[in-house]
């Protein structure tokens, strides 16, 4: 790996609401969670934090990098079931390392890849899991939830240039996967800057809002090139 941008954009939507969604990196910046607290449970925001701040914690090292983040997601599903009473949340998250990018999820956030192809721009190349129930609508399992089985996780090789999207449902269930790809395409070859992911992820919930998303609206957008 070789270069590196990201951008955030956290809990955009009506003010007055109170806000569930949590952004958690370490501060090597090689590994990303977002959570989005059940709004349904009184503790939801709560959970989400908690979920966040521990899907960032460092891996064991004696492990490879796959086990190691599902075992993150357990270790976050026991806190949420021991510290509180009624919270739960979506999780996502991501590594970056020189040997690939791991990512994981569960519940119904979602991230999204896309890479760079000589002359056709940016095309979708994978996507997390969405656990939902027969309705397409509601999460079959949550961090912190008596039905947490597993996180899904994909992987992505170390080769050529990736963009990657962290979303929580307030932005990929009022966003479809053309328009993301549209917003992206801004992102040409050269690398972006901070502040350019910042911008894309900024667009990304605006854009879900203004198609009539209720729900908070948070996106992680990442840039990584690969040698």
């Amino acid at each position: 790996m070789n270069v590196f941008s990201f951008g955030f954009s956290e809990n955009i939507g009506p003010k007055e609401r109170h806000k569930f969604d949590c952004i958690q990196f370490n501060d090597g910046l090689t590994r990303f969670a977002l959570c989005d607290g059940a709004n349904s449970t009184p503790w939801g925001a709560y959970a989400a934090e908690l979920a966040a701040t521990t899907l960032v914690l460092p891996f064991d090292p004696s492990k490879d990098v796959e086990q190691a983040m599902k075992e993150s997601f357990f270790q976050a599903n026991d806190l949420l079931l021991k510290k509180i009473d009624n919270g739960a949340a979506t999780g996502l998250s991501v590594e970056i390392s020189p040997e690939g990018i791991y990512c994981g999820s569960c519940g119904d956030s979602l991230i999204e890849a896309y890479k760079l192809a000589p002359l056709r721009g940016w095309s979708w190349v994978a996507a997390s899991q969405l656990d939902l129930l027969p309705d397409n609508h509601s999460p079959s399992q949550l961090i912190g939830s008596t039905a947490f089985d597993a996180a899904n996780i994909f992987y992505l090789a170390p080769k050529g240039a990736y963009t990657l999207l962290m979303m929580s449902d307030g932005v990929h269930s009022f966003t479809s996967q053309i328009e993301r790809q549209k917003i992206i395409s801004k992102i040409k070859g050269l690398q972006p800057g901070n502040q350019d992911m910042q911008f894309i992820s900024e667009e990304l919930c605006n854009l879900a809002l203004f198609n009539g998303s209720h729900d908070d609206a948070s996106a992680l957008c990442m840039w990584v090139k690969f040698n």
